[in-house]
């Protein structure tokens, strides 16, 4: 990657700020765009994060993630927004100063501009002074199980904005001074990011109102402290005065929202909606309060009971932490606020507080300026007879779109983290609906930049710079493998299997050396299927080995060989061969006879032998080619996925999967078993019930006392089964160049007891658009012009015969 130049300013030399503090950096540039006029191009880096305006027009949201001392780059072009002469540099920066989910509390804070091509650098000839609207305060939102959230509540007091602060005159306040050129290790590589800016000037509006009506405090909620929004919020009572409208009810938003002092309003947004609150503000007194707390579940996935009640109240703190929400203070008249800090949510909840004792009403409209990767959605999907599906595909959609970024980002809103487990399967999705790969690329990097010279395994939550190792499991580390694997056969180019190659070597030695059983790994530094499958106690020693982590194992290490012959590396390729074979005559001691079959079991110790069964591990085997009888796998399968849904009873021996790499590897195996329409309805059964909300976006909460009510996860879990519709219901996969196979597009669907199916699905040769109608055996498919089409029905199947049990 290139590097770049950065030439970082600050408040002080120092390089130090109290934790959430907020900073303006302004200068006045001179810009001619002909007679030897300059160019428009700049690279702009911050840390941890700030936005950036050109004559009061917003050109960047914020700095995207990066690992000091690896600073990202942002290139931006400017020559939208330059005008002949003078114009104006605004940059709010906002430094965190506490450790994140992702970052230790390293780095510095500072800012960098440079714009080469005018001569323009962050130098002393730039100023800064306080953000004074927004009310310091050091209250970070911690996470329910305790992990630190990327998120602060803002308070902010639009009285002390000054607007004229991006025009040329400047904003006359007294506290500017001269910024201080500084520089330091947390910077010493600078490098361009690989992808293009996020949407700025998509917004999106409420769909519905939900309630409106009045609140009434008592005086012990009243005196809470400011950042205890989602608290006050919580602990206030509402009386509703609008009944609940019907589901065609009017958009809320299309005439705005009358605020009188203490009133609220619960609106909703019908999808999942991330980026920025935006309120078009046309009148309203002086002083006038508004708070807002965001929900993302009508119905609690624990116990099933409402998180939305009938009155539109609901908790804000239920999904990110505490403290969380926002305030606003707004001055009088009309104004436009854009809160600076990203949110996730579907339902929003506004109070105007009779604190302000002014009667006149606020009158607004509330808005979603999205922030998301310039994705276009290109593949599609549609089935005939059964609504929910269509509804379910719109709602996996909108939560693909949520989780991507600068990466694929796991629970935005909330950890805003990249993690290797489900990554695999995001990415395909983003291939073929979105057209997109680069994202995948950045993924490889990140991870193989940040792999641990020491113990050889890959963060999986990179990038990180957190001064520990980090987390590091082996299992979710392998998901890397399968990464690399799918983007050589998507691109089919050696170029990055040959620059990453030494780290999948170092990598798949380390687990060599773990495989200290008979060459199967134990299972520690691993999450399994992460509350869905029984685990070894590690911690305490516990003799033995754990299936699911080794059918991972397996299916990488083939993976692997395919890509070593590939660079040539045939000793390498042999010797994975042989450790996936030696793994696969060792795995027997897995498989158990139970319920009259012979299953697998999770847990193998010296002790007890093969013990506990769970969908997960049946299912990995399968995937993972460790079962290659059918009549086995297929009886395996029945009996782990009982008839009609495929979900276990709570007293069933068999434990539910917990993972979203397990959903999408289970419909896709009941499918090549001739199980589609039990896969279809394991579907429904799963996320139907979470419809329209779509399927739950916090993960680790199920009763443990049952099976778990949901056991999808965040918001990019959610999407996978998108991936599973154009590969295996359509059937459509690519498969690249290679020594004695053509460039091919293989077209061989699945019946999953859905008669009419029909879609596009993306690949690197072009779009391919499938037709089928299976009752009329009919597979109409066109492609792309120049590479060839293999179409083909898997199985003989009579759809009105055919069926789950």
């Amino acid at each position: 990657m290139p590097s770049l130049s950065v030439s970082f300013i600050w408040r002080d030399a120092t390089l130090r700020a109290a934790p959430n503090t907020w900073t303006y950096f302004r200068k006045v540039v001179r810009w001619r765009p002909e007679g030897g006029g300059t160019g428009a191009r700049v690279e702009f880096a911050a840390d941890p994060t700030a936005r950036v305006w050109v004559n009061g027009r917003l050109v960047l949201d914020r700095v995207l993630r990066f690992v000091t001392p690896q600073v990202s780059v942002e290139t931006l072009d400017l020559s939208p927004h330059l005008v002949t002469g003078d114009n104006v540099l605004v940059v709010l920066h906002h430094w965190w100063g506490v450790p994140t989910f992702q970052r230790s509390p390293g780095g510095r804070a500072g800012i960098s501009f440079v714009w080469e091509g005018n001569a323009i650098v962050t130098d002393a000839t730039w100023h800064w002074r306080p953000a004074d609207e927004f009310t310091p305060h050091s209250h970070q939102t911690i996470g329910h199980d305790g992990s630190r959230r990327i998120r602060f509540p803002v308070l902010l007091d639009t009285r002390l904005e000054r607007p004229a602060i991006h025009t040329v005159a400047g904003d006359a306040h007294p506290g500017w001074l001269p910024a201080v050129p500084v520089a330091s290790e947390a910077w010493a590589r600078s490098v361009a990011k690989e992808t293009p800016p996020l949407t700025l000037d998509e917004y999106v509006r409420a769909a519905r109102l939900v309630s409106a009506g009045r609140i009434m405090r008592s005086a012990a909620v009243e005196a809470l402290p400011l950042h205890e929004i989602g608290r006050r919020i919580r602990e206030t009572a509402h009386r509703a005065s609008l009944p609940p409208p019907s589901g065609d009810a009017p958009p809320a938003a299309d005439t705005g929202l009358e605020m009188q002092a203490g009133s609220y309003v619960t609106l909703d947004f019908a999808r999942p909606v991330h980026g920025y609150l935006t309120l078009e503000v046309s009148d309203a007194p002086a002083g006038a309060i508004l708070e807002f707390g965001y929900g993302e579940l009508s119905i609690n996935p624990r116990d099933t009971t409402r998180l939305l009640s009938a009155d539109g109240h609901f908790d804000p703190e239920f999904t990110c932490g505490t403290p969380f929400g926002d305030r606003v203070v707004l001055r009088g008249g009309p104004q436009t606020v854009a809160l600076p800090e990203e949110r996730t949510w579907r339902y929003l909840l506004l109070h105007r507080p009779a604190a302000d004792g002014d009667r006149t009403p606020a009158r607004i409209t509330v808005s979603c300026r999205s922030s998301r990767y310039p994705a276009i959605t290109v593949g599609g999907f549609r089935t005939e007879g059964d609504g929910r599906i269509a509804s379910l595909v719109e709602r996996c959609l909108d939560h693909a779109r949520v989780s991507m970024s600068d990466t694929y980002v796991d629970t935005p809103g909330r950890e805003d983290a990249q993690w290797l487990e489900d990554i695999q399967y995001r990415a395909r999705i983003s291939a073929t609906w979105f057209g997109d790969t680069a994202l995948r690329q950045v993924t490889l990097r990140h991870a193989a930049e940040q792999q641990d010279l020491q113990t050889g395994l890959f963060r999986v939550f990179a990038p990180e710079d957190h001064k520990t190792a980090g987390c590091q499991l082996l299992d979710w580390g392998m998901a890397w493998i399968g990464l690399l694997h799918d983007d050589w056969r998507w691109t089919g180019s050696t170029a990055l299997l040959r620059r990453y190659y030494p780290n999948l070597k170092r990598f798949l030695s380390v687990l060599d050396g773990l495989a200290v059983i008979d060459g199967l790994l134990t299972g520690q530094k691993c999450l399994a299927d992460n509350h869905g499958s029984a685990r070894l106690d590690h911690a305490k020693g516990e003799a033995g080995c754990e299936s699911i982590p080794n059918t991972w194992y397996h299916g990488y290490l083939l993976q692997s060989a395919e890509m070593a012959d590939a660079l040539g590396e045939a000793a390498d390729a042999g010797a994975y061969r042989r450790r996936a074979d030696h793994l696969r005559a060792s795995f027997r001691r897995f498989l158990a006879p139970i319920g009259g079959g012979v299953q697998i079991a999770e847990l193998w110790t010296p002790a007890d032998g093969p013990r506990a069964w769970g969908q997960s591990a049946v299912v990995n085997a399968l995937y993972h080619g460790l079962i290659p009888d059918r009549a086995t796998a297929r009886a395996m399968l029945r009996a782990a996925f009982p008839e009609s849904d495929g979900i276990p009873p709570a007293d069933s021996v068999f434990k539910r999967w917990n993972t979203p790499t397990t959903i999408y590897r289970a419909l896709r195996v009941l499918c090549e078993h001739g199980l589609g329409p039990l896969a279809a309805a394991h579907l429904a059964a799963t996320y139907g019930p979470h419809l329209p909300d779509g399927p739950l976006p916090e993960y680790f909460l199920f009763d443990s006392g049952r099976q778990p009510l949901d056991p999808t996860g965040s918001h990019g879990w959610a999407a996978v089964p998108l991936a599973w519709l154009h590969d295996t219901v359509l059937g459509v996969r690519f498969q690249s160049a290679a020594p004695g196979v053509d460039a091919h597009i293989a077209v061989t669907p699945h019946y999953v007891g859905w008669d009419h199916v029909s879609g596009a699905v993306l690949t690197p040769a072009g779009l391919v658009t499938v037709c089928i109608d299976w009752p009329a055996r009919s597979l109409a498919v066109s492609g792309p012009q120049g590479t060839r089409l293999v179409r083909a029905f898997v199985e003989e199947i009579k759809p009105s015969e055919d069926g789950p049990a």
